[in-house]
């Protein structure tokens, strides 16, 4: 037998394992149990019950409630919610005016996004803050206007043109800045608008507009609704088969899994990442995008014209608190800006070690839970027992 043919005969049983293995992951990969990533998945409400289209805030939530779950593709549910607004359609558990209800009560106005409007908790923390505080003995009424998957536009936009007109009486504004959200477009949604990603799945349908001229109505908004694969909509039926573990959510992954490994160790090695500094982050904001600047210039307006202080608190990424990165620097550098405190939410996990920080979000996604909300909470609580 010549040398070759001892070669190519050697071969055969590693291609076989390899086939065996790559038939093996790839049917796992597939099933969504390796490398499991979140599924949201929102109950479908018949003809826009629950979220519609907003010219000002983006969208507004109707008290009809529609329940949302965060569910991984491995089955595991790591959250249920409900989507649901008060009477001006904020995800505010309470209703409330622009007068206050009691002379006495402390009234803040709370601008995040997903961390602060978070349907998908049983108690949001500007909620659990609230609480927290009357049992100290601090009457507090936080008006969570946050905007789910929203940010800085919505806010600048619900400042200007909901707060500001209609007179509120605020003793401060909160803005609870999260990873990109001072970069993020003026999003809007209705659960009227339909979408669906390649595998036929209905996907929630969410719209972003960038520099063009913000839409007036529905009709203006839905050529910039798009779908997004791993927010799905789904019947009350498969919702609950979801919960129960029948049926699983899927995304738009595709084999063959080894191949994929290899591939990404190949090509997609992260460098190391790069330390930015005060001057970068203004020199983007100055020159790649002066309109967020001009934003920054009206809220900084209005907060000086009514005499509201403000207060910047970064809520803080899993990810980034688990190498140490430090705070943002963009969120500082519009703390600065619009002459408000800057607070580092990342203090409210001081102490923990890594697995206990991670005990504190969600398995797979990047939110956190209800453990990790309330911990906030009361970070929040006590930070607001001081200021203004």
């Amino acid at each position: 037998m010549t040398l070759r043919r001892k070669f190519l005969y050697s071969l055969i049983p590693s291609a076989i394992l390899y086939l065996f293995a790559e038939i093996v992951t790839t049917v796992y990969y597939l099933r969504g149990d390796l490398e499991p990533v979140s599924i949201w998945v929102l109950e479908d409400a018949p003809k826009g019950q629950t979220i519609r289209f907003d010219p000002i805030l983006g969208y507004k939530l109707t008290p009809t409630p529609s329940r949302i779950a965060c569910i991984a593709t491995n089955g595991v549910v790591e959250s249920v919610g409900a989507v649901c607004g008060n009477n001006h359609g904020f995800p505010d558990r309470d209703e409330f005016w622009a007068k206050r209800s009691k002379p006495d009560v402390r009234r803040f106005a709370v601008f995040g996004d997903s961390f602060s409007a978070a349907p998908f908790l049983q108690t949001k923390w500007p909620d659990r803050c609230e609480d927290l505080s009357a049992e100290a003995g601090r009457s507090i009424e936080l008006l969570n206007m946050s905007i789910d998957a929203g940010g800085h536009t919505n806010w600048w936009k619900t400042l200007r043109e909901f707060v500001e007109p209609r007179g509120y009486e605020l003793d401060g504004v909160i803005f609870a800045v999260y990873g990109n959200d001072l970069r993020r477009p003026f999003v809007i949604w209705d659960d009227q608008v339909i979408q669906h990603d390649d595998q036929g799945n209905r996907t929630i349908a969410l719209g972003t507009v960038w520099n063009q001229k913000l839409p007036r109505s529905l009709a203006e908004a839905r050529p910039f609704f798009h779908g997004l694969p791993r927010w799905q909509v789904h019947t009350s039926e498969t919702f609950d088969a979801m919960l129960q573990g029948t049926v699983r959510p899927a995304d738009d992954r595709n084999g063959p899994y080894l191949l994929h490994c290899l591939y990404r160790f190949i090509f997609d090695r992260k460098g190391p990442r790069r330390q930015y500094t005060m001057q970068d982050v203004i020199d983007y904001h100055n020159n790649v995008d002066p309109t967020r600047v001009e934003m920054w210039r009206e809220i900084r307006e209005y907060l000086e014209t009514n005499k509201v202080p403000a207060l910047v608190v970064d809520v803080p990424s899993i990810d980034l608190m688990l190498i140490d990165a430090g705070p943002s620097l963009e969120t500082q550098a519009f703390a600065r800006f619009i002459r408000a405190k800057y607070v580092d939410g990342a203090q409210a996990f001081s102490g923990l070690s890594k697995e206990q920080i991670r005990k504190c979000w969600l398995p797979y996604d990047g939110h956190w839970d209800q453990t990790g909300s309330d911990r906030f909470a009361k970070f929040m609580s006590e930070e607001l027992a001081n200021w203004p």
